[in-house]
């Protein structure tokens, strides 16, 4: 999956009027920022989660009663505190495929669809909990996986199963047909009409109508489904909407990825000295990540001096001098699949 998270943590939104907006009228495009009210943001995964500029007003939270319940406030405090000594507690990865699985098939019947065609190396990995070469997936899929509103998956994949059983949900696994044109080359045409003619029985195999939710594909997939009379939408919510209310299971991976980050961040504090270029500093932060079971990262942000204004510029090979401050984000997917994205300025 991937699935993204980022540390818990309060922060005090600063209200910037608008102009021409509100009781300030126009002359509110000078009046500068006002204290607003504290929220805190909880951590979501390597999916994407992310926070928008879109008016502190408009915050919507979904589902937050957990966050009133004495158990599981005292589980997430467990989990991003560490279960025995710095190691969190480790999750049951059998019982949360399960639970993932059972809310994406409940977001494709909730939204009238007979199933989804998921493609994104996070998707499949959220639907499964297995992954193969996760980067040559994003920009040239070779796994994909089909899921019915009910019953079993069918998995497409020629790699994972040499090393991976796959779960119970998993009805059958099927060669990847391969439809990528930087893989397939001037075969990848036929190869995707077999496989829209393939996708399109199975559908009507389901038994929930002509409805198919696919995230992303070939435009002569879309086509060849259109062709074969399957009604194409877009599976993107339906995974998010389901990735939005994580299991215990799912806390205790968050935990385990936060945990990598911060043991990244603070190597990045003990090697900090003047010299020291920001490529060889942020390299610090990987190296965690890898050493804990991390996989990869959105960027590599670590920046010092005027470079860390205006924010969002990665690192360069410039050396840091002496008494510059330097921020850093963590933008990293970590153990189990799960992001951590995590700021802080050191001096």
């Amino acid at each position: 999956m991937v699935a993204r998270s980022s540390v818990s943590r309060t922060v005090e939104l600063m209200h910037y009027p608008r102009p021409g907006h509100g009781r300030h009228g126009r002359d509110a495009r000078d009046a500068g920022p006002r204290p607003g009210r504290q929220v805190e943001f909880l951590t979501c995964p390597a999916r994407r989660s992310s926070l928008r500029p879109m008016g502190v007003q408009r915050h919507v939270v979904p589902d937050a009663a957990w966050q009133r319940d004495p158990g599981r406030l005292r589980l997430r405090s467990e989990c991003m505190a560490g279960g025995n000594g710095d190691q969190p507690p480790s999750p049951d990865l059998a019982r949360m495929a399960a639970y993932r699985y059972g809310r994406l098939q409940r977001q494709i019947a909730a939204h009238g669809c007979a199933a989804a065609l998921l493609c994104s190396p996070m998707n499949v990995r959220y639907a499964t909990e297995t992954r193969y070469a996760s980067i040559t997936n994003m920009h040239s899929p070779t796994r994909a996986v089909f899921v019915p509103a009910v019953g079993a998956a069918v998995l497409y994949d020629s790699a994972t199963p040499r090393a991976d059983s796959p779960a119970d949900f998993i009805a059958e696994t099927r060669a990847s047909p391969i439809t990528a044109y930087f893989v397939a080359g001037a075969a990848y045409a036929d190869r995707t009409r077999r496989w829209a003619a393939e996708v399109a029985d199975l559908v009507r195999h389901s038994g929930g109508g002509r409805r198919l939710a696919i995230d992303s594909a070939e435009p002569e997939l879309l086509v060849a489904l259109q062709g074969a009379g399957l009604e194409i939408v877009n599976a993107e919510p339906l995974v998010e909407q389901a990735g939005a209310v994580k299991s215990d299971d799912e806390l205790c991976c968050m935990a385990a990825s936060v945990a990598a980050a911060e043991r990244g961040l603070a190597r990045i504090r003990e090697h900090l000295r003047p010299g020291v270029s920001e490529r060889a500093l942020w390299a610090h932060l990987p190296y965690e990540n890898a050493v804990h079971g991390g996989e990869w990262f959105e960027y590599a942000m670590l920046v010092a001096g005027e470079r860390t204004n205006p924010w969002g510029r990665e690192c360069s090979a410039r050396p840091i001098a002496a008494g510059e401050l330097v921020g850093v984000d963590t933008g990293m997917i970590g153990p189990y699949g799960y992001g951590a994205d995590v700021s802080r300025t050191f001096h």
